[in-house]
């Protein structure tokens, strides 16, 4: 049935009785349909695509997996996507399992605060997510100071309009997947200072050729700042114009490269 819509004129005008036609609903996606969609993305980006071999490929199998702690932080998210988020949006689909899938991997029942997440409110509405007024699309997740524990894992990269992501003073460990972050297309801010990461920095972490601010000292990184990632000459800009690393764990190329504004420094 339509909406009746009551336009009143001046007390001499007749009012006027508009019929308006309902709003068209939203599809329901159907669970099936829904992880189609969602291993569409995870087949899609360049660093998740493997989880297709690993991953159940059944509705059914799913079922009862989200309270699992055993479980993989991947399938308890997808358990979650297909039996208990209402939200049911074919393009958010991948988006949704990826941030589940953070919930899960870092521990999110610990975390300093979480309001919303894993509720079946937009993504946009979750806390320490920040979304472009216009088309809703993830511009920035600041999870800063929040307890997170664990590795950073691939799926992280489906979340491909982000900006800029703020990570630091927690307690993340394993190797810096630079990899994982070149191939977010929009990433320009990263910060991962104040964990336990590993590793060494590669050419990899910028490939998406926008990154420009990547902070991350206080952790247990090693090996050498890349030295295409200085400025060639005093007139071009260094690709990365603000960073900061352990200057007595990662060494720098050639001088002028890291000044006093970039290295930290035990106390």
């Amino acid at each position: 049935a339509g909406v009746l819509v009551a336009v009143l004129g001046d007390d001499d005008d007749e009012n006027v009785v508009v019929e308006r036609p309902p709003p068209t609903p939203t599809p329901t996606l159907s669970p099936d349909e829904e992880l189609f969609h969602a291993f569409q993305a995870i087949d899609y980006s360049t660093v998740t695509y493997l989880y297709q071999q690993d991953m159940p490929h059944t509705v059914e199998e799913y079922e009862g997996l989200v309270d699992d702690p055993n479980e993989t932080p991947q399938n308890r998210a997808m358990s979650w996507l297909l039996y208990e988020d209402a939200f049911n949006d074919a393009e958010q689909a991948g988006v949704r399992w990826a941030l589940a899938s953070l919930y899960y991997g870092w521990q999110g029942d610990n975390w300093v605060s979480a309001e919303n997440w894993l509720s079946s409110e937009d993504a946009c509405e979750w806390e320490h997510i920040t979304c472009d007024p216009i088309d809703g699309a993830i511009q920035e997740m600041d999870l800063q100071s929040n307890n997170l524990v664990g590795t950073i894992p691939p799926e992280i990269a489906l979340l491909n309009t982000t900006q800029s992501i703020w990570l630091r003073n927690n307690e993340l460990t394993g190797p810096l997947p630079n990899e994982v972050f070149g191939s977010m297309p929009q990433l320009t801010i990263l910060y991962l200072d104040n964990n336990q990461l590993s590793g060494t920095i590669a050419l990899s972490i910028r490939d998406n050729e926008v990154l420009n601010s990547l902070f991350l000292q206080s952790n247990d990184i090693t090996g050498e700042w890349p030295r295409l990632f200085c400025a060639f000459s005093s007139s071009v800009p260094a690709p990365i114009q603000n960073f900061g690393i352990d200057c007595e764990e990662v060494t720098c190329p050639q001088d002028g490269c890291c000044t006093a504004y970039n290295c930290y420094y035990d106390d």
